[in-house]
Protein backbone atom coordinates (compact mmCIF):
# COMPACT_ATOMS: atom_id res chain seq x y z
CA UNK A 1 0.00 0.00 0.00
CA UNK A 2 1.33 3.50 -0.97
CA UNK A 3 1.02 6.92 0.67
CA UNK A 4 -2.36 7.66 -1.68
CA UNK A 5 -3.74 4.53 -0.88
CA UNK A 6 -3.26 4.83 3.05
CA UNK A 7 -5.09 8.29 3.05
CA UNK A 8 -7.54 7.68 1.02
CA UNK A 9 -8.92 3.91 3.30
CA UNK A 10 -7.53 5.92 6.37
CA UNK A 11 -10.10 9.07 5.54
CA UNK A 12 -12.55 6.90 4.55
CA UNK A 13 -12.80 5.10 8.09
CA UNK A 14 -11.91 8.26 10.34
CA UNK A 15 -15.49 9.22 8.19
CA UNK A 16 -17.54 6.54 9.05
CA UNK A 17 -16.70 6.59 12.55
CA UNK A 18 -17.61 9.96 12.54
CA UNK A 19 -21.17 9.25 10.72
CA UNK A 20 -21.41 6.97 13.29
CA UNK A 21 -20.88 9.47 15.99
CA UNK A 22 -23.82 11.67 14.38
CA UNK A 23 -26.28 8.89 14.76
CA UNK A 24 -25.46 8.39 18.27
CA UNK A 25 -25.57 12.07 18.87
CA UNK A 26 -22.28 12.13 20.37
CA UNK A 27 -20.24 15.55 20.45
CA UNK A 28 -17.58 14.79 17.69
CA UNK A 29 -15.88 17.33 15.39
CA UNK A 30 -13.57 16.12 12.71
CA UNK A 31 -10.79 18.49 11.77
CA UNK A 32 -7.86 18.23 9.36
CA UNK A 33 -8.12 14.43 9.20
CA UNK A 34 -8.56 14.10 13.38
CA UNK A 35 -11.78 12.95 14.80
CA UNK A 36 -12.62 14.34 18.10
CA UNK A 37 -15.13 12.85 20.63
CA UNK A 38 -16.54 14.34 23.92
CA UNK A 39 -18.05 11.79 26.41
CA UNK A 40 -18.63 12.00 29.65
CA UNK A 41 -15.44 9.68 29.96
CA UNK A 42 -13.25 12.16 28.45
CA UNK A 43 -12.10 12.87 25.01
CA UNK A 44 -11.64 9.78 22.61
CA UNK A 45 -8.99 11.23 19.45
CA UNK A 46 -8.81 8.95 16.21
CA UNK A 47 -6.30 10.08 13.65
CA UNK A 48 -4.26 8.95 10.66
CA UNK A 49 -0.21 7.95 10.86
CA UNK A 50 0.95 8.36 7.59
CA UNK A 51 4.78 7.98 8.15
CA UNK A 52 3.91 4.58 9.71
CA UNK A 53 0.56 3.78 8.02
CA UNK A 54 -1.34 3.56 10.85
CA UNK A 55 -4.52 5.08 12.91
CA UNK A 56 -3.94 6.14 16.16
CA UNK A 57 -6.59 6.00 18.80
CA UNK A 58 -6.50 7.74 22.49
CA UNK A 59 -9.00 6.30 24.36
CA UNK A 60 -9.85 8.19 28.01
CA UNK A 61 -11.07 4.24 28.82
CA UNK A 62 -8.12 1.78 27.35
CA UNK A 63 -5.54 3.88 26.87
CA UNK A 64 -3.48 4.60 23.43
CA UNK A 65 -3.58 2.29 20.82
CA UNK A 66 -2.13 1.79 17.33
CA UNK A 67 -3.55 -0.25 14.16
CA UNK A 68 -2.30 -1.60 10.89
CA UNK A 69 -4.49 -2.27 8.37
CA UNK A 70 -4.51 -6.09 8.22
CA UNK A 71 -7.17 -8.41 6.00
CA UNK A 72 -9.27 -5.30 5.30
CA UNK A 73 -9.82 -4.43 9.26
CA UNK A 74 -7.83 -2.07 11.53
CA UNK A 75 -5.77 -4.28 14.43
CA UNK A 76 -4.24 -3.33 17.46
CA UNK A 77 -0.45 -3.62 16.91
CA UNK A 78 -0.32 -4.87 20.81
CA UNK A 79 -3.49 -6.55 21.29
CA UNK A 80 -4.59 -8.07 17.75
CA UNK A 81 -8.29 -6.60 18.39
CA UNK A 82 -10.07 -4.29 16.12
CA UNK A 83 -9.95 -0.87 15.89
CA UNK A 84 -14.54 -1.14 15.83
CA UNK A 85 -14.74 -3.63 18.09
CA UNK A 86 -12.96 -0.98 20.17
CA UNK A 87 -14.99 1.88 19.15
CA UNK A 88 -18.24 -0.03 19.48
CA UNK A 89 -17.67 -1.77 23.10
CA UNK A 90 -16.11 1.66 24.47
CA UNK A 91 -18.87 4.49 22.24
CA UNK A 92 -22.02 2.38 21.26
Amino acid sequence: MNTAEFDKIASKLIAEISDKCDEYELDSDCNNGVLYIETDSGTYVINKHAPTMQIWLSSPVSGAKHFVLSDSAWICTKTNVKLLEIIEKELF
